[in-house]
C-alpha cells in the first residue's frame, strides 16, 4: 500500500503508483507545487518510459534534462536511446506555442503514439511574461488548461510542474498559479514545515478530515 507522503520524491512508489494508475481508465490533471517540481517531474517521466509507456513532454522551461533518463535507463539494463524513443518532446518557447501544442496538437499526439501520460514543465515562467498583456496570458492559460481537463476526463494522467521564479513571486504568478491549481483535480505540494509532500484537493483543506492520509489505494484518484 502507497502513501500520498511517499509521493512522487521516491522512484520505487512513483512507479508503483503509475502501474496503479495505468491499470485503471480514470484519467487526472494532477499538479506538482513545491521546490524541485521539475526534477520530480523528470524522476516520474523516468517511470513511465521504463513502464514502458510513452510519454509525452511539454516543456515551457527549456529545462528537460535526459540525464536523469539516461542514468535510469542505465540502472535498469536499457540502452538509453531505447528509452529516449519513448519520450516525444514538445518544447514551446511562448505562450501561443504552448496554446497551439495543447489545443491543436496534442490529442492527435496521444491518439499516434497511444500514451496516456502528459508532462508538463514551465508554464508559470511562460505565462509571466510582461511581454504579453496580463489579461491575454489569463485567457490563453485558462482555454489550454480546459483542454487538459477534457483530455484527463477521457482517461489521460497529466502532471504539470510549478515552480514559480523567485521566492517572492509578483501578483500576476500568483493569479496564473492560483488559476492552475483551481483547475487540478488533486495538488503534490510540498510543506515547509514537516519538509513533506502532501497530496490534496485545490480546495485548502479536504472536506473529510484525515482523507489526504489515506493510503494511495484507498484515495479516489486511485480509482
Amino acid at each position: 500500500m502507497i502513501a500520498p507522503d511517499d509521493l512522487p520524491p521516491t522512484t520505487s512508489g512513483a512507479s508503483e503508483w503509475l502501474r496503479e494508475f495505468l491499470a485503471g481508465t480514470n484519467g487526472r490533471l494532477m499538479a506538482l507545487k513545491g521546490p524541485n517540481a521539475s526534477g520530480i517531474l523528470h524522476e516520474i517521466a523516468a517511470c513511465s518510459l521504463l513502464d514502458p509507456e510513452p510519454t509525452l513532454f511539454i516543456c515551457g522551461d527549456n529545462r528537460l534534462d535526459p540525464s536523469t533518463l539516461i542514468r535510469k535507463a542505465r540502472e535498469n539494463g536499457i540502452h538509453p536511446s531505447i528509452l529516449l524513443a519513448r519520450l516525444h518532446l514538445s518544447r514551446t518557447f511562448t505562450i501561443h506555442q504552448f496554446s497551439a501544442v495543447i489545443t491543436r496538437n496534442l490529442k492527435k499526439s496521444l491518439d499516434r503514439y497511444g500514451s496516456r501520460v502528459v508532462l508538463v514543465s514551465g508554464a508559470i515562467p511562460l505565462f509571466c511574461d510582461n511581454a504579453v498583456p496580463e489579461r491575454e496570458s489569463l485567457g490563453i492559460l485558462e482555454e489550454s488548461l480546459l483542454h487538459l481537463k477534457s483530455l484527463a476526463n477521457r482517461g489521460t494522467l497529466i502532471l504539470l510542474s510549478l515552480e514559480a521564479p523567485g521566492p517572492s513571486p509578483d501578483k500576476r504568478c500568483q493569479k496564473l498559479l492560483s488559476q492552475i491549481l483551481g483547475r487540478a483535480d488533486w495538488i503534490w505540494e510540498h510543506t515547509a514545515p514537516q519538509d513533506a509532500w502532501v497530496l490534496r484537493t485545490p480546495r485548502e483543506s479536504s472536506p473529510n478530515p484525515g482523507e489526504t492520509n489515506k493510503p494511495l489505494s484507498q484515495h479516489p484518484l486511485s480509482r
